[in-house]
C-alpha cells in the first residue's frame, strides 16, 4: 500500500475561484475623470479599489489589467489614466466586497460614488495618504476577515 505524501497539494480549478480583490492604483497627476454618467475629481497619489469576482475572480482581475477592453465600470475609466501597482486576491465563498469597503471607509478618504452604483456603499475607491500604508491596511483587513 502506497503512503500518501502529507505535503500533497491538491490541484485547484482557478476558473472557479471566487472572492474579492484589492487593486493598488497610482495616479500620477490630478485628474478630472469622466465616465459614462459621472465625473470624479481625483488628486494624484495612491488609491485602493475594492472589487469582487464571485463567478471567476481571476477573470475579473485579468480584465482590469488589460488595456484593450470596452470601458464599462468606473475603474475601467480610471485605469486609462492610472496604473495598477499591486493586486491582492482574497479567495472567499461569500461576498466580502461590502465588508472590506465598509472597513476602508472608516480609515481612508472615500471617492464618493466611485464604483458603488450597484451597492449601498458610498464608494469602492479609497485614497491612501501614503503608498507605504498599503501593507498596514492589507494586514488590518486580513485580520478582520
Amino acid at each position: 500500500m502506497a503512503q500518501q505524501n502529507p505535503g500533497y497539494v491538491q490541484r485547484v480549478d482557478h476558473t472557479k475561484m471566487k472572492g474579492c480583490y484589492l487593486l493598488l492604483i497610482h495616479l500620477e497627476k490630478d485628474t478630472t475623470l469622466m465616465t459614462r454618467s459621472k465625473s470624479f475629481e481625483l488628486s494624484k497619489g495612491h488609491y485602493i479599489y475594492v472589487g469582487s469576482g464571485m463567478k471567476n475572480l481571476l477573470a475579473r482581475v485579468s480584465r482590469h489589467l488589460k488595456s484593450d477592453k470596452k470601458l464599462f465600470w468606473h475603474v475601467d475609466y480610471l485605469l486609462t489614466v492610472a496604473t495598477v501597482e499591486s493586486v491582492l486576491l482574497i479567495p472567499a465563498h461569500e461576498e466580502c466586497e461590502r465588508k472590506i469597503a465598509e472597513m476602508l471607509e472608516k480609515t481612508l478618504e472615500s471617492v464618493h460614488g466611485f464604483g458603488a452604483s450597484d451597492s449601498p456603499l458610498v464608494s469602492h475607491l479609497f485614497k491612501l495618504p501614503r503608498r507605504e500604508e498599503f501593507g498596514h491596511i492589507v494586514g488590518m483587513l486580513l485580520k478582520s476577515l
